[in-house]
């Protein structure tokens, strides 16, 4: 009984009846009619519903985009290109396999990557000056 002083529940009437009479039938809510109301259940969900589903739309159709934007980049590289990976080397292609990608990255420095790493053809725009 530690909670009962939290809790403020009213006192309950003990039920006289005569003797001989039965106890009066609890109060009851009437029902609702058939017409009335949301029976679905997705009344107060729909509002919510109707502002989440464009934004589950927006980000499928960006995904998508991006990956179509990623393989037209893979499709366009080939040997000997100077390619940039999401890492942020930059190397020139030796070979490209179906997983695996070999970039030399400095004279004599060949490092193997996964081919969904590469982001595409290094444009040159801050290439290093050579001497």
């Amino acid at each position: 009984m530690a909670y009962s002083a939290f809790q403020e529940l009213p006192a309950q009437q003990p039920v006289r009846t005569e003797v001989g009479q039965p106890a009066p039938a609890p109060a009851s809510t009437p029902a609702p009619s058939p017409g009335s109301g949301d029976t679905t259940g997705f009344g107060p969900m729909l509002p919510m519903l109707l502002m989440i589903a464009p934004l589950f739309i927006l980000m499928w159709w960006m995904s998508r985009s991006q990956a179509k934007r990623q393989e037209k980049a893979l499709a366009e590289i080939k040997k000997g290109d100077r390619v940039l990976t999401q890492s942020g080397l930059v190397g020139k292609l030796l070979e490209i396999g179906d997983r695996y990608a070999k970039l030399e990255i400095a004279a004599g420095v060949k490092v193997d990557v996964l081919k969904t790493t590469l982001l595409g053809r290094d444009t040159g725009d801050n290439q290093p000056e050579k001497k």
